[in-house]
């Protein structure tokens, strides 16, 4: 008898110590072996993507962690919204309409607009602009109207309220989209009230001597979810403070509350800022110079904004 108490217990105690995850967690990483990330439908970002190896100063490498952590920076009107809308695209078109390829993901995406500048009705052009390469004209219709159904736009008026929304959105998927998964989620214009924030967190510091960036918290659930759900985040950045701060200073950690002007530094980050931004016969050119923090290797690639969408090779 003592000894089947013994054997109940240890039975009891190798439970406990088994770690336990959650069925939604378990899913997407069956998925994530059985089908890697995947492609951005731009060729050479995603080669860039595919072979980059996240190493530290002394060039010791460090496992990619899964998903991919996208910025995008730059002076307004070089068409970092353009580039946005692109790979929100890609996130929600179909992979194989009608037996043609698109490179689609066919996942939800949701967006956190925090200027009020991404617009459903120019997203929708750029939906149209890629389908007409290869899908019959009067199929469009009903599949951008299927893909316009999976992006759900959130406008919250704080970082506070950003990581609020951010923290709640698992279950919110959940419930809205629970026959796909979450593909991509897009900050648009973190810093859009930077001076509001900074604001806050001088207060905060005046009054109780310590003070903590709302950032913080936003790029923490950020990350936690793109470890869960092996999705793709992009972050853009208005650069309202280029006029103050040199190029060089971007990646460089400080204290406190002047992490508000700067792009958090991470191994896993892939920031894309435009090089060079031309006008001319109602097009705007672009081209992009992507790099990893802490990786000698970076890529070109090039944009194109025209009245019905945007092409990017």
């Amino acid at each position: 008898m003592e000894q089947h108490l013994s054997s109940t217990a240890s039975s009891e105690q190798m439970l406990l110590e088994i770690q336990s995850e959650s069925i939604q967690k378990l899913l997407t990483t069956v998925r994530q072996k059985t089908n890697p990330s995947a492609a951005t439908a731009i060729p050479v970002l995603d080669l860039f993507l595919a072979t980059l190896s996240s190493s530290t100063a002394n060039q010791v490498f460090v496992e990619k962690p899964p998903g991919n952590s996208i910025v995008i920076r730059g002076p307004p009107g070089c068409g970092k919204t353009h580039l946005l809308y692109f790979l929100l695209a890609t996130c929600v078109l179909p992979m194989n309409p009608l037996s043609q390829s698109i490179g689609g993901w066919s996942k939800a995406a949701f967006v956190m607009d925090l200027d009020g500048h991404f617009h459903m009705s120019r997203f929708h052009d750029v939906l149209v602009d890629r389908l007409r390469l290869s899908v019959p004209g009067p199929s469009i219709p009903a599949i951008v109207d299927r893909c316009l159904k999976l992006v759900h736009i959130f406008r919250p008026a704080s970082l506070s309220q950003l990581a609020v929304t951010l923290k709640h959105l698992a279950k919110y998927h959940a419930q809205k989209f629970p026959s796909f998964e979450m593909g991509m989620i897009a900050v648009h214009s973190i810093d859009a009230s930077h001076w509001l924030e900074r604001f806050k967190v001088e207060q905060m510091r005046f009054f109780t001597g310590m003070a903590k960036s709302p950032s913080d918290d936003v790029f923490r659930v950020l990350q936690d979810l793109r470890m869960s759900y092996r999705l793709t985040t992009v972050v853009t950045y208005g650069d309202i403070l280029h006029q103050y701060i040199s190029a060089s200073d971007y990646r460089q950690p400080v204290p406190g509350s002047t992490r508000l002007d700067l792009i958090p530094v991470s191994t896993t980050d892939i920031t894309i800022t435009p090089s060079s931004s031309t006008f001319d016969h109602q097009l705007r050119k672009t081209q992009w110079c992507a790099e990893a923090f802490g990786d000698p290797q970076s890529i070109i690639f090039s944009s194109v904004i025209h009245k019905g969408g945007i092409a990017v090779s």
